[in-house]
């Protein structure tokens, strides 16, 4: 029963997805900090604040289904910054999408924490913080292509004793932060464990499909075509050109017929 649930999920999302290509919902984030500079041997949060256009929501970090995809922010700190935990907002079950089951979905405006540690042997100054924000939206009729808004969060460490100021308070409060990740200055430095002593579990399904969620489509195209055409689409790609798909463009009706036409034209083919 859960495996016909799921293909009939995929056949849905695959086919009310059809008129949505090159689409996606306007979205606003901002980037906040508790506290104005973060010290030496101390957790220093950062949050992610997400406002949804109107009519739209997006899944959350933990789909209701396999096959959705699910909401993630990354980083990739800096050395002697460590990432201790990436805090994501309850979600809600709502039904939307175009489907006829619910699914666990973000709406409106919500917030992600992140929890940093600082090492206490990192120097003052500035410091980048690069993120990347994947997340699927959808609306009433369809869900929407998965897109990645790379980010950036700028660090001032200061020296440690220095004065801090809290702000954002009410923000961070409703964070579920763990434990270890509100600490106060006791805080250490996440050791990495050595890599000449650290046992590789064998990849299982999941982690290859989560690895394979984290590549970023740059173009796509069909059926087949001379080299000098073949080479000309990967520079295309890599330059960000993106081609004239067949469906772009095209009402829901005319994608419909050239699907019926496409069909038909296969059955008349000889074998």
């Amino acid at each position: 029963m859960n495996s016909l649930k799921s293909i009939l999920t995929v056949v849905s999302v695959l086919f009310l997805s059809i008129s949505a290509v090159g689409q996606n919902p306007q979205i606003d984030t901002k980037i906040l900090q508790r506290t104005d500079v973060a010290l030496p041997g101390a957790v220093h949060q950062i949050a992610l604040s997400v406002e949804l256009e109107t009519g739209y929501k997006v899944n959350s970090n933990t789909p209701l289904d396999e096959f959705l995809i699910p909401t993630a922010l990354n980083a990739t700190p800096p050395e002697g910054i460590h990432l201790i935990e990436v805090a994501y907002p309850e979600h809600v079950e709502k039904i939307t999408g175009g489907l006829p089951t619910p699914m666990a979905v973000y709406e409106k405006v919500f917030v992600i924490g992140l929890s940093l540690n600082v090492a206490d042997t990192v120097a003052p100054g500035d410091y980048s913080l690069p993120l990347s924000f994947r997340y699927q939206a959808c609306d009433d009729r369809a869900c929407y292509q998965p897109k990645t808004l790379k980010l950036e969060a700028s660090i001032t460490v200061a020296a440690a004793g220095s004065p801090v100021s809290t702000q954002h308070d009410e923000i961070f409060d409703a964070i579920d932060f763990s434990e270890a990740a509100v600490a106060p200055s006791e805080a250490t430095p996440i050791e990495t464990p050595d890599e000449a002593t650290t046992e590789i579990a064998p990849a299982t399904e999941g982690d290859i499909l989560a690895l394979l969620d984290q590549f970023e489509v740059m173009g796509t195209v069909g059926g087949s075509m001379p080299p000098e055409d073949f080479l000309q689409f990967i520079d295309d790609a890599e330059s960000g050109v993106q081609r004239q798909g067949l469906f772009d463009g095209r009402g829901p009706v005319a994608i419909v017929l050239l699907v019926l036409v496409g069909g038909l034209a296969l059955n008349l083919t000889p074998c």
